[in-house]
């Protein structure tokens, strides 16, 4: 079923003119009611958006190349899984026992259990990260975390200029079922 554009009959308040851009307009195959200003405000919201990632996006890329480092993806994500366990369980047994309920000191003891077991794991399956000093594994963590929201950035910026690009092709098929210009 093809999607047809119509205005909507509206009435005036007195002499009240209704500008073309402000007239309601009906899409159907199913029904969406919008206005070309709505739609061109819709535009201008994706527009500043997209900027601001942009410029969001410019100098982390800039840190990543300044930063590369030699470790593939999969290794990335080992390092930063095991730099990441280190940590929480360091951060468990540094806990002030003596404030703690039963409760906590349960919750804590299981929290560093799982976080030794994390590490033991991936030491027993990658035993190359014992060889990596905590400086360099959290280079690494560092970059794997940049690299997946610069991922998380582009897939974005990707959303609005397909989105874009759809109203634009939507718009110039309003204007010609609509016969405006």
């Amino acid at each position: 079923m093809a999607i047809k554009y119509k205005f909507l009959k509206q009435s005036k308040k007195g002499t009240e003119v209704i500008e073309l851009k402000d007239k309601l307009i009906q899409k159907t195959g199913h029904s969406v009611f919008f206005t070309l200003d709505q739609m061109e405000d819709n535009e201008k919201e994706l527009q500043k958006t997209k900027v601001m990632i942009e410029e969001t996006i410019a100098p982390v890329l800039v840190w990543l190349e300044e930063n590369k480092v030699d470790e593939d993806d999969k290794t990335q994500n080992t390092i930063m899984m095991y730099r990441e366990a280190e940590m929480l369980r360091d951060g468990f047994e540094q806990r002030d026992e003596i404030d703690m309920s039963e409760a906590d000191m349960k919750e804590t003891k299981s929290s560093i259990d799982y976080n030794n077991a994390i590490m033991e794991n991936i030491k027993h399956f990658h035993p190359f990260v014992l060889d990596l000093t905590g400086e360099h594994m959290d280079k690494v963590a560092k970059y794997r975390k940049t690299k997946i929201q610069i991922k998380q950035y582009e897939d974005k910026l990707e959303e609005i200029n397909s989105t874009l690009k759809t109203s634009e092709v939507e718009k110039a098929e309003i204007y010609k079922q609509l016969q405006i210009i």
